[in-house]
């Protein structure tokens, strides 16, 4: 049986949807052991899970994208803070290894310095994706505007131009928070959003 590593950003929304998943590994036989935020971490003790709190710097950066005033300066933002906690989790998650042992690391996809950091660990890795995935599809448009699926040349036209416009700022605005760290871990850089989730063995 296998050793998981498991570590969930501190940011609502989460952590509770991979509780059942988690539980259902240890009935199986697995150990399981979390890292999350501070505030679950009683909780999760509670319900069976080994756990225990992230790097306290973490902790500190709360998620304040409900200031903003419009969906995408809430993005910006919000990735902004993925941006500065991903700094503090890639010693976090080197620590946890060290103590943990794990034989596999299960990384949520939110917390950008634990994925390059799992990346360069050399361990076998997944993302745990709790919300819609970014990546560009042929059969979905462009993520964020809402727009219904459209298969004919003008739906073709209208998810290209978008893509090539609103998709790539999103690329850039990420890739100028990742690529500097994975930089110091000897990674290659992302340049689109295939290449972020894309960088998991699963």
């Amino acid at each position: 049986m296998a050793r998981i590593l498991v570590y969930v950003d501190a940011v609502p929304g989460r952590l509770y949807p991979l509780v059942p998943t988690l539980l259902e590994l240890q009935a199986r036989g697995h150990e399981v052991a979390l890292r999350c935020g501070a505030d679950d971490v009683e909780r999760m003790r509670v319900a069976g899970l080994a756990a225990q709190p992230l790097a306290r710097p973490i902790e500190h950066i709360a998620p304040d994208d409900w200031r903003a005033r419009t969906p995408i300066t809430a993005l910006v933002r919000g990735l902004g803070q993925f941006g500065q906690r991903a700094r503090f989790q890639i010693p976090d998650l080197r620590a946890a290894i060290e103590i943990e042992h794990p034989d596999v690391l299960f990384i949520d996809e939110g917390a950008w310095g634990a994925a390059a950091a799992a990346e360069a660990s050399g361990l076998p890795w997944a993302y745990s994706i709790v919300s819609p995935v970014l990546v560009r599809s042929k059969d979905a448009p462009p993520f964020g505007l809402g727009f219904a699926p459209r298969h004919d040349l003008l739906g073709r036209l209208r998810d290209a131009t978008i893509a090539r416009g609103g998709l790539l700022a999103l690329e850039r605005l990420i890739g100028r928070h990742m690529n500097p760290l994975r930089a110091q871990l000897g990674l290659a850089p992302v340049r689109t959003i295939g290449d972020v989730y894309l960088a998991a063995d699963a």
